[in-house]
């Protein structure tokens, strides 16, 4: 009786060099990797999504409202020091803006090397909420402070 070989595909088993069909089988399998690696990254950016929606990223869920300067300045000291930045100083002003129909308060933060951050924030739902976190909330530039006026003779 005749002995019967099986019969393979070329994409089933792994091709040996100077296989004809080595060429298609790599790209089969790079194809395959592509497709997992996209897969992955998916839903990795679909998890991301949920908990910045859910987390400490985005803005506080809730009413929009003031609170006194010392309430903001005591709040952004907390959140600065909770994210371990570096700063010199924090000094809140009222801004004359307003969001959702509250005052916006503004607290310049010095990090120094001369590095001034403005940060116009309200509270939401009782946690501060900055326009780094919610750009809707107006922060123009504030040309107040110190100035002083120089004078040359000729």
């Amino acid at each position: 009786m005749a002995r019967m070989q099986k019969q393979t595909s070329p994409v089933t088993r792994r091709p040996r060099r100077g296989d004809p069909h080595r060429f298609r089988f790599l790209l089969l399998r790079a194809h395959a990797r592509v497709a997992a690696t996209v897969a992955v990254l998916a839903v990795a950016g679909v998890v991301a999504g949920v908990l910045a929606s859910s987390g400490s990223g985005s803005p506080a869920p809730g009413r929009v409202t003031t609170a006194s300067l010392a309430a903001f300045h005591r709040a952004m000291i907390a959140r600065l020091d909770a994210q371990n930045a570096h700063f010199f100083w924090v000094a809140c002003v009222r801004t004359g803006a307003h969001f959702d129909g509250v005052a916006v308060t503004r607290c310049n933060v010095d990090f120094g090397d001369p590095h001034i951050q403005a940060y116009c924030s309200v509270f939401r739902g009782g946690r501060l909420v900055t326009s780094a976190d919610d750009p809707a909330i107006p922060c123009r530039p504030d040309d107040a402070g110190y100035s002083q006026t120089i004078r040359t003779y000729n």
